[in-house]
């Protein structure tokens, strides 16, 4: 440093929310492929669904492969595991995640 200039100071506090930010998006990103690697046929039907109706159409809850992710009603999870066997529900969130059920 030259004589005379202060010392740079840096804002931890902005280092850290963007590390959070990184992190939250990197975890985002892998369930998001997790995702569409469990229910290919459903995110596929969501893309064209979204071709037609423009993005932000979502779906609320899906049972495919014996998966199932959402608020999948009881009558529905009834009606698989009748036919095809026991459901295994794909969390969307990890222990301690806010919403977390």
């Amino acid at each position: 440093m030259r004589e005379g200039w202060p010392e740079p100071v840096f804002d931890d506090e902005h280092d850290a929310r963007a590390a959070e930010q990184r992190l939250y998006e990197q975890r985002r990103e892998r369930l998001r492929a997790e995702v569409n690697r469990r229910f290919p046929v459903c995110c596929a039907k969501a893309r064209e669904v979204e071709a037609v109706f423009g993005t932000g159409v979502r779906i609320v809850w899906a049972i495919e492969d014996g998966w199932m992710v959402g608020p999948v009603p009881v009558e529905e999870i009834e009606r698989y595991e009748a036919a095809t066997g026991p459901l295994r529900r794909m969390r969307l969130r990890g222990p301690g995640d806010p919403g977390d059920s």
